[in-house]
């Protein structure tokens, strides 16, 4: 029987501890890339980590055209890990933003 592989998308947004997800990922087998691409992040499993200042990510996912990938990706019921600020990247309201 032919074993899936696994690829799961790692959002860089530019604050991201990156390489520390990656070998997490590794430990347990799965495949993993890095990327701050759109079209590269739109069509598999994703995941967003992060650290540091929420705004300032936002602003860095607005830039990157990463935010309606997120969303999309969310509302589709596809697998999406967000670890520390990558979770609270997924809430609709933040009060460090003021909305």
């Amino acid at each position: 029987m032919k074993q899936l592989t696994l690829m799961i998308g790692i959002i860089d947004y530019h604050l991201n501890n990156l390489r520390s997800v990656q070998k997490a990922f590794e430990k347990v087998g799965a495949q993993s890339f890095i990327s701050d691409k759109p079209m590269n992040c739109a069509k598999r499993k994703a995941c967003a980590s992060g650290r540091r200042c929420i705004r300032q990510a936002m602003e860095n996912l607005r830039l990157l055209g990463l935010t309606d990938v997120l969303g999309e990706h969310a509302a589709s019921g596809r697998p999406l890990l967000g670890i520390c600020l990558g979770m609270q990247l997924l809430f609709t309201k933040s009060k460090s933003l003021g909305v």
